[in-house]
């Protein structure tokens, strides 16, 4: 048995982020910072992360449950004048 406090990841989540191109993980990461906080992409079923982009490590809990950030309905947008909508 391991340490009671090493983390499990999901393996099929490092595998999605490595399946991603460049462009798409910066797309996400931009995204993130116009939002303001941290996301749950149900299209690629990753968390994106203001700070740190896309994220490839996704902790698994004792009830079999994941850290999923919540969920943005639709991109973001910048408005010509430099503010987000």
């Amino acid at each position: 048995m391991g340490h009671p406090y090493q983390m499990k990841f999901e393996k099929a989540n490092r595998e999605r982020y490595e399946a991603l191109d460049q462009k798409t993980k910066d797309s996400l990461h931009h995204q993130a910072n116009l939002y303001g906080k941290s996301f749950w992409t149900p299209k690629y079923k990753l968390n994106v992360d203001p700070e740190d982009g896309v994220l490839y490590n996704r902790p698994l809990y004792e009830d079999g449950s994941m850290l999923t950030y919540p969920t943005i309905d639709k991109p973001f947008e910048e408005k010509n004048n430099g503010k987000y909508k």
